[in-house]
C-alpha cells in the first residue's frame, strides 16, 4: 500500500502470501478499466482497508475479500457491499478493539503473521459465508 495505513510488517506479509501462490499487485495509479479487470479477475483479494475496496463492485460472486484493520478503525462499509454482491467477506484486526468508536484515519499496524497464516488456511480449505472481522488477541 502505497498510502494511508500502512501495514509495517508488510515484507513478511507478502511472504507469507507467496507461500500461498498469491499475485502480489503493487498499489500504483490505475486506470479504472484495468481496476475493473484486476476485480474481475482476482479469486481472493487481501488488502487493507481503503479505498480500493470499493471496486468489489466487479468481483464475481464467490470471491473472496480479506480486509485488513487498525484495531482503531474498523468501519464496516466494505462488509455491506460485499454483502450486496455476494462476495465472501473476512476481515482481521490484531488485538483488542477499543471500546469507543475509533478514527484513526491514518494509522499504520501490524498483523500477526501466525495468525494471518491460520486465517488463510481457514478461508481456503473450507467453504465460509459472509461473516464479521476476525480478532487476534496477540
Amino acid at each position: 500500500r502505497a498510502g494511508r495505513r500502512r501495514i509495517l510488517n508488510e515484507p513478511e506479509l507478502i511472504a507469507l502470501l507467496r507461500g500461498y501462490n498469491f499475485t502480489i499487485v503493487e498499489d500504483i495509479p490505475r486506470t479504472i478499466a484495468e481496476q475493473v479487470s484486476l476485480y474481475h479477475n482476482a479469486s481472493f483479494i487481501i488488502g487493507p482497508h481503503g479505498a480500493s475496496f470499493t471496486n468489489l463492485i466487479w468481483c464475481r460472486p464467490g470471491t473472496q475479500v480479506f480486509e485488513l484493520f487498525s484495531p482503531n478503525y474498523m468501519p464496516d462499509f466494505f462488509l455491506y457491499l460485499a454483502t450486496l454482491m455476494e462476495v465472501q467477506y473476512s476481515g482481521y484486526y490484531r488485538g483488542d478493539a477499543p471500546t469507543e468508536k475509533g478514527y484513526a484515519l491514518t494509522e499504520d499496524f501490524t498483523v500477526s503473521i501466525p495468525d494471518i497464516d491460520r486465517c488463510l488456511d481457514a478461508l481456503l480449505n473450507q467453504p465460509r459465508a459472509v461473516s464479521q472481522p476476525m480478532q487476534s488477541s496477540t
